[in-house]
């Protein structure tokens, strides 16, 4: 119908908090690993090199014990909850404007007046964002507790200092891909809700539900592609399960109308 405008989706915004995530664990991730080189790697193969057990595990456990709790206090430098919270402040603003400007387009072209006051969002925006310092927090906590686990059973059963720093490596690389999940999941939840709101803040009571429309989307939600749903009865929102990317193309009456009868 000439007078939808799409419901899009934010992935340039979803893209940048990942990256900007991303970016700190990769500062730390350069910081434990330079710590590592310069203490424990080198104790390592001397140590190996030793015939009393006991004083080589002893040795090792005390140089570990103190890179540990050295890591702990740069990764807290790195990214403290100040930094997390301008990381989360910027997006959930970006979010929210992008919101914004796409459901007052949709709005204006079904000939309903922009939204203006909304005095829901300063909580929920309050909410999301301390939501969001504590996923960029976690992140680095639970780096540094794999970090510690690494040490402490590579230092107990023997390994090499290489194959120690390869899983220091592969840490990186698995602590970054759950940043980017995190982003994913996140934008779509907070677009879907806040669009949801608004759509129902201005009298739209149902939506249809649009998938992303590639090979990622699971096979539940692409059953519900195309399909009419209700607000008050409480449905899964698009966005809003786990990494999803689907969004809500909301409807006012006369398109419900012509959607019951076949016309859309």
């Amino acid at each position: 119908m000439a007078n939808r405008v799409k419901t899009r989706y934010p992935l340039r915004i979803e893209q940048s908090y990942g990256r900007n995530i991303s970016n700190l664990i990769n500062e730390i991730g350069k910081i434990t690993l330079n710590e590592f080189d310069q203490t424990l790697s080198a104790d390592i193969d001397k140590e190996r090199l030793k015939k009393d057990d006991r004083f080589i595990q002893d040795g090792l456990l005390d140089v570990a014990n103190k890179l540990i709790k050295k890591v702990k206090v740069l990764s807290l430098g790195a990214l403290g909850n100040t930094d997390a919270n301008k990381i989360a402040t910027k997006y959930l603003n970006g979010v929210n404007t992008f919101s914004k400007s796409n459901v007052n387009s949709q709005l204006s072209a079904k000939g309903i007046n922009p939204l203006e006051k909304e005095s829901w969002l300063k909580e929920y925006m309050k909410s999301k964002i301390a939501e969001n310092v504590s996923y960029i927090t976690n992140i680095r906590d639970e780096y540094t507790t794999k970090f510690e686990q690494i040490i402490y059973r590579g230092v107990t059963s023997g390994q090499s200092s290489k194959d120690m720093r390869d899983e220091l490596v592969n840490l990186v690389g698995i602590t970054e891909s759950r940043a980017q999940f995190i982003a994913r999941d996140q934008t779509g939840t907070i677009l879907g809700q806040m669009n949801a709101q608004r759509h129902q803040r201005a009298g739209l009571i149902a939506f249809i539900w649009s998938d992303s429309g590639d090979e990622r989307v699971r096979q539940s939600h692409h059953e519900r592609n195309g399909k009419i749903y209700y607000y008050a009865d409480d449905p899964l929102l698009p966005g809003t399960d786990y990494g999803c990317r689907c969004v809500a193309e909301p409807l006012d009456e006369k398109e419900i109308e012509e959607y019951l009868k076949g016309g859309m």
